[in-house]
């Protein structure tokens, strides 16, 4: 019966230790001494309850330290993951901004140098038409020349055969020049003088000249002038011949040089045209990588937003669970004492 009275006093001082009214401790230390007096507890009882009070205090003040800590690693492994968290959602943020500033400023560059790429495209291939055109006209004034050249060589050849075959030694056999033949000779030296005209060469207007003043009825029956006419007619169709053979080559070596040249401008225009072409594909790239980056720019920024406010709540509630360990741990050293005190007297 003793020790159930000790054990319910313990039972009360417990519930008035629970209860947090530490101000009854003193009353209750009174009463307990009183009523240890008069039912006169041994002191084998009281040192036993003392003992397993002490013993059942201290297991439970080891298993709180242990729960305690627990508690404690669990909140602060958790904030540290969080924390982690965070700081990788904000690296992602900052990687991904960083990536798209560093991204528009390449789409801005390409787009500068395609601009420019571009106008000197388009001038080089203005230039390269242009230079096409400009040597169409030379080789078509250049053809022109040629048959014109042909047709002087065909009046010269004309004159010349009927000199030779109709007038020159006409006279071993008693013929003169006929009116028509005159006629002749004198109309086709003018055509040569009109398509000399042309050339505006001085020298050779001034030799037809001369030849068409020496086409006269007397001179065309002298053998001497004919002679003349003759030497004259072959220096000319030598000089247009060898013009000829000059103008060729030299329109050869014109030729092939516009062929490099245009091969040369066609190279270039090309290679701009690939350029152009790639510039169009990495900016197609660019803005895509652009639009990947916002979505996880984006993404991150939900996450972290999301995880800011987890790790906050968590933070509170550890800082509680801290709070009230301490408070815990108050109570417990100050049961601890009490328990010390209350006993301390029933030795």
């Amino acid at each position: 019966m003793n020790r159930t009275f000790i054990f319910l006093a313990f039972l009360l001082l417990s519930a008035i230790y629970i209860e947090g009214k530490p101000e009854a401790i003193n009353e209750l230390f009174e009463e307990l001494v009183e009523l240890n007096a008069q039912v006169k507890t041994s002191q084998f009882a009281v040192k036993n309850l003392v003992n397993q009070v002490r013993s059942e205090s201290a297991e439970a003040s080891r298993n709180s330290v242990t729960y305690e800590n627990n508690v404690k690693l669990t909140c602060s492994t958790g904030q540290s993951d969080l924390q982690s968290f965070l700081t990788k959602l904000n690296g992602d943020m900052v990687a991904a901004k960083a990536g798209m500033e560093s991204t528009n400023r390449q789409i801005a560059e390409d787009k500068a140098k395609s601009k420019k790429v571009y106008e000197e495209n388009e001038n080089n291939k203005r230039g390269h038409q242009q230079e096409v055109e400009r040597q169409r006209d030379v080789q078509r004034t250049f053809r022109r020349h040629v048959a014109e050249a042909h047709r002087k060589l065909a009046v010269i050849q004309h004159v010349t055969n009927i000199i030779h075959d109709e007038l020159l030694n006409a006279n071993a056999t008693g013929k003169r020049a006929s009116l028509i033949q005159v006629t002749t000779v004198t109309e086709k030296l003018q055509e040569l003088k009109t398509l000399v005209a042309k050339d505006e060469d001085t020298m050779f207007s001034h030799i037809v000249e001369t030849l068409i003043e020496m086409a006269t009825e007397q001179n065309l029956n002298d053998q001497d002038v004919l002679r003349n006419i003759l030497a004259a007619l072959n220096k000319l169709q030598s000089s247009m011949l060898s013009w000829m053979k000059n103008a060729k080559a030299d329109n050869k070596k014109i030729r092939m040089i516009n062929r490099e040249e245009n091969a040369a401008r066609l190279k270039t225009i090309r290679n701009s045209e690939k350029l152009l072409a790639d510039y169009a594909a990495s900016d197609t790239l660019n803005r895509r990588t652009v639009e990947d980056l916002n979505i996880v720019y984006m993404t991150a920024g939900t996450a972290f937003h999301h995880k800011r406010r987890e790790f906050n709540s968590y933070r509170v509630l550890c800082e509680d669970q801290y709070k009230l360990f301490a408070k815990l741990q108050m109570e417990r050293k100050t049961f601890n004492s009490v328990v010390e005190g209350v006993f301390g007297k029933f030795n």
